[in-house]
């Protein structure tokens, strides 16, 4: 029997499901079965293998199940240890990690071990025969405690240990591991997601160059972490990093009768986290998904040339250092000799600039791109100059016809409050344009909405995952917001969104001045902290004022002057 065992642990040595299968009764599904030949053997990573293995399946699509038997694969082949020295393997402590944002989630792999190595685990369980499958390495796993922590301790001499990251894994205790599954990281705080796998969790596979598989059903708050890494990836930027897929929609073993309930009561964006497990954008905190649907237009592309009787408008978010530099040129309609943005009008974004953050990002080169982007359309610039890099690169372009104007969120308006806040609501105004209630419109023939963009893949999900009160990148946001801040103050007409209220004619932001072309906005100078219009004053007698002394009513002397020269 022991060789037996010995060659059927040499035959599975390569082949992942038959080590599943004849090993520990468990059939795999082909989505699992790819998954690890995606991944490759759990331990040190192989030249053409990724070190972070982002493993996004929905709820009950398997993932559990798929780390435990990765967990065993490892610990019984003790995989990347030489074999040269047959004693040294065998006394050799190989451990591999299994963290989760609290002790409960960790515990949640060492039950589903604990029920495999005792062979009643509900997927050993063949419906057909109607008994449990078995298998030959059972006996191989045994389930235990060390201190208070939970432990797999295998026949080799290898073990599992069970941590939990809670707290941004401070506790972690000094060690170094094989290899490490990181389950539901998607429930850790928002923050604490990259410190803990870039400063923590590499860290401790470094040694052995060990791979790190983080699982969980993507969730609303935090699925902006997978979207980043998966547009690095299709950009080249993320080397080191893939996704992979696991579905409980296609697996084998789901209840799909029970699954067409779930069908008919969940929406789209529940369906794909739930049960596909593909993030859906982001939680759409602020800006609300018929708000962003109804802005892109798939036949719309980018890098459009500039066209005879449109203005432009373009848009920076300035950054520096690891920040990136955002702009967005807009085309503003002209109608009967006048600029006018409206449902009927729409803004067009016509063409963006990226320019990603690092040490080679400078401000002369922000004010190249900014010069070029001016010099191509003719546009207005609009330079958030909150930072210091912001102010840097508007001084560096401050002389350009016409002169770039200025916004700044940090401030405080005596009009309008904090400008940051009402910028966002601003821009949820700009997008709910004139919206007619549902009963109104059911075929939707009223136009609505004073932006109409192709789809860009960026300002897509940073505006689905902007949330004002969370630290998250939103370079592309702001820019956005910033063009639809002064598209409304200078040229929006209609009737706004439902959170604010404005006149049905273009508000100047800025009262000192208008921008080129737009006679019909009144100038104002600024004189001693206060605006001063350059019509005619009002003057005190027609306000009605009536100035008293000693109690007799009386005319100030310069009022009387002013009296005798009219």
């Amino acid at each position: 029997m022991a060789s037996t065992t010995a060659k059927l642990i040499e035959a599975c040595r390569n082949d992942f499901p038959r080590l599943a299968y004849d090993g520990f009764g468990i059939m795999l599904s082909h989505e699992q079965v790819e998954a690890y030949q995606k991944i490759g053997p759990p331990g040190p990573r192989r030249r053409d293998e990724f070190k972070v293995n982002w493993l996004s399946g929905g709820t009950r699509a398997g993932k559990t199940v798929f780390g435990a038997l990765t967990h065993f694969d490892a610990g019984l082949y003790k995989r990347g240890v030489d074999v040269a020295d047959s004693t040294f393997w065998r006394n050799y402590a190989y451990g591999t990690l299994h963290i989760a944002p609290t002790d409960e989630l960790a515990l949640r792999l060492y039950a589903i071990g604990d029920t495999i190595a005792k062979g009643t685990n509900d997927a050993q369980y063949d419906r057909k025969a109607r008994r449990a499958r078995g298998g030959a390495l059972l006996g191989k796993v045994a389930v235990g405690k060390l201190g208070r922590h939970g432990i797999f301790r295998y026949s080799t001499g290898g073990f599992t240990d069970f941590r939990s990251s809670e707290g941004k894994a401070y506790r972690l205790e000094g060690g170094q591991w094989w290899y490490c599954t990181w389950d539901e990281w998607a429930s850790q705080p928002d923050l604490e997601i990259p410190f803990i796998k870039r400063d923590v969790l590499l860290a401790r596979l470094r040694d052995h160059d060990g791979k790190l598989v983080p699982m969980a059903w993507p969730k609303p708050e935090t699925e902006h972490h997978l979207i980043e890494v998966t547009r690095d990836i299709e950009e080249g930027k993320d080397l080191d990093s893939q996704v992979v897929y696991l579905s409980a929609e296609s697996a084998y073993f789901t209840n799909k009768t029970a699954l067409e309930v779930e069908r008919r009561s969940k929406d789209k964006a529940s369906w794909n986290r739930t049960v596909l497990g593909r993030p859906a954008g982001g939680a759409s905190v602020e800006y609300k998904p018929h708000m962003l649907d109804h802005m892109w237009r798939r036949d719309l592309s980018l890098m459009r040339p500039r066209e005879h009787g449109y203005a432009y408008l373009s848009t920076f978010d300035i950054g520096l250092a690891h920040d990136a530099t955002v702009g967005i040129t807009w085309r503003i309609p002209i109608v009967s000799g006048r600029r006018v943005v409206s449902p009927e009008y729409k803004a067009r974004i016509v063409n963006t600039v990226h320019l990603p953050g690092g040490e080679s990002l400078t401000p002369d080169r922000i004010g190249f791109e900014i010069v070029r982007e001016q010099a191509t359309y003719g546009s207005l610039v609009a330079i958030d100059s909150s930072n210091m890099g912001g102010q840097m690169a508007f001084r560096s372009v401050r002389e350009m016809s016409p002169r770039p104007l200025q916004f700044k969120a940090n401030s405080n308006d005596r009009i309008y409050g904090n400008i940051r806040l009402a910028a966002i609501t601003n821009a949820l105004d700009c997008l709910e344009w004139n919206r007619p209630e549902p009963e109104a419109d059911p075929e939707g023939n009223i136009p609505w909405g004073l932006v109409e963009s192709p789809f860009i893949v960026r300002l897509n999900d940073q505006l689905r995952w902007f949330d004002r009160d969370e630290d998250r990148p939103d370079d592309w946001v702001w820019a956005f917001n910033i063009g639809l801040w002064f598209i409304r103050r200078y040229w929006a007409i209609g009737t706004p969104g439902k959170r604010s209220a404005t006149p049905s004619e273009p508000v100047s932001w800025d009262p000192r001045r208008a921008p080129a072309g737009d006679a019909a906005i009144v100038s104002r100078r600024r004189r001693r902290g206060t605006l001063i219009s350059q019509e005619s004053p009002v003057t005190i007698s027609e306000t009605g004022q009536v100035f008293i002394r000693d109690g007799q009513r009386y005319t100030p002397p310069s009022l009387a002057r002013r009296g005798r020269r009219r």
